[in-house]
């Protein structure tokens, strides 16, 4: 299943243009709500993975899962990884032996975003009605066709949106280091946009 998995992910990030994906090699070992569940059976050694990527690709912006109750224990895990490792990644004394060992400079990204929470004051909305040039089709469409990807787990069966379902994309904002306008209108605004 885990190969399925990591496949169908490589195929679905592929549609949305991200050329590359790591996984880290945890253990998906079953539907859980609980993040403690999951951090019994993980452990926390692949902190230092995560910190890893950080500093190889340098991300200015980052977004993740959000950490907190009412999603999958290990999707929960992924957001508090990223989280942890945001503040981290710039700091020499984290996970040293990225630094005496592979020679890795330790690097501070600038944003972070969860994805899916409207509910907060520093939500960014993008508008997933709009159509992308690159795909010639709307970005709606766009995320049903690379939801179809997911076999294993049921999305094949649906993969145009309807006009009507098109909902904007919602990103909280969680940290900045970047001064950002209020409201924001993209994430890479402070970061990589004046």
């Amino acid at each position: 299943l885990g190969i399925i998995r990591a496949e169908e992910e490589r195929r679905a990030l592929a549609l949305v243009g991200v050329e590359s994906s790591h996984f880290l090699g945890l253990l998906d070992f079953s539907f859980t709500l609980s993040a403690e569940e999951t951090a019994m059976k993980w452990g926390d050694s692949y902190l230092c993975d995560v910190v890893r990527y950080i500093r190889l690709q340098r991300p200015e912006v980052i977004v993740t899962m959000w950490p907190g109750p009412g999603t999958h224990g290990q999707h929960q895990m992924a957001g508090r990884a990223a989280t942890l490792a945001f503040d981290k990644a710039a700091d020499p004394g984290f996970c040293p032996q990225l630094i005496t060992e592979e020679h890795l400079v330790p690097f501070q990204p600038l944003k972070l975003y969860y994805s899916g929470q409207r509910d907060s004051p520093t939500t960014v909305l993008i508008d997933s009605d709009d159509y992308s040039p690159q795909a010639n089709m709307r970005y709606a469409d766009l995320k049903g066709l690379a939801f179809s990807k997911y076999r294993s787990q049921g999305f094949d069966r649906r993969v145009s949106i309807p006009v009507s379902e098109a909902r904007p994309e919602a990103f909280m904002l969680v940290r900045s280091l970047v001064p950002v306008n209020s409201p924001e209108t993209h994430l890479l605004e402070g970061a990589l946009l004046a």
